[in-house]
């Protein structure tokens, strides 16, 4: 069964079956038996319009999945940079209920969401 996108895993290692499977799509031999996972997770091979299975260049595959990372890591740099904005901003109302002013709370996520640094960590 084929993945969704979404459903890959970047840390697949590719089988001894499915180097066997690729080797010989790519000699275009006939492959009787189903395709194994790890390479559908590695990307290296899609379902043609004919129904058939399309070997992917090694390059090609990779260049997709380190794209889609890519993509999820700054998503989740953002989600920290708001989080971390989002509690910088309830530390100071809570320590201003307190009638204190200086927050313990490094406010990091300004600088993040500019490119200029990483969102850090509330201490």
């Amino acid at each position: 069964m084929e993945p969704d996108e979404g459903d890959r895993e970047p840390s697949v290692e590719i089988c001894d079956d499915g180097l066997r499977y690729y080797a010989d799509t790519l000699r275009g031999s006939p492959v009787p038996s189903d395709c194994p996972q790890c390479l559908f997770d590695l990307g290296l091979t899609q379902r043609a319009s004919d129904g058939s299975l399309a070997p992917i260049p090694p390059r090609l595959a990779a260049g997709a999945q380190m794209d889609r990372m890519r993509r999820e890591i700054e998503e989740q740099r953002e989600s920290l940079a708001t989080l971390c904005e989002s509690v910088a901003r309830a530390q100071e109302i809570y320590l201003g209920s307190y009638g204190r002013r200086d927050s313990q709370v490094p406010i990091t996520a300004r600088r993040a969401r500019r490119g200029n640094g990483r969102a850090g960590s509330a201490a």
